[in-house]
């Protein structure tokens, strides 16, 4: 999942579309698929070092984790030369605009979607009851 694949359904319509989920088909409970696919500024690290490149929703979560910082921010919490992105992800080095004004609830999601170790990484039931969405 990247930003360039949610688009508006129509030119003048409010309403947008999730597209392309061509490595989400991949995941089939306990065999998932091994991938190497992605967009580099929105894979989790584990994908980038190797440790676990088969489909699951912690990447998807990493994914959206950088979907919602650019969303709110109007920047990727990655971004830069290649190595230098890289190298941010691999040890979840990111940081806020500090002219831009978020709640702690919010930032404690985007944290938590952007953990580096998928086991700590929030998942769809704990973004789903996250007091952030109330």
């Amino acid at each position: 999942m990247k930003l360039n694949n949610i688009v508006f359904s129509s030119p003048n319509s409010k309403e947008i579309r999730v597209i392309d989920f061509g490595i989400s088909g991949l995941y089939i409970g306990s065999n998932p698929e091994k991938s190497l696919a992605g967009s580099l500024k929105y894979m989790a690290p584990e994908v980038l070092t190797g440790k676990n490149t088969s489909a699951d929703p912690a990447l998807d979560i990493f994914s959206m984790g950088c979907i919602l910082f650019a969303l709110v921010t109007g920047q990727l919490p990655f971004d830069g030369e290649i190595s230098t992105v890289r190298e941010n992800i691999i040890n979840g080095k990111y940081s806020y605009p500090s002219d831009i004004i978020l709640s702690d609830s919010l930032i404690d999601l985007i944290d938590g979607m952007l953990k580096v170790n998928p086991r700590r990484r929030i998942t769809m039931v704990g973004i789903l009851d996250h007091p952030w969405l109330e």
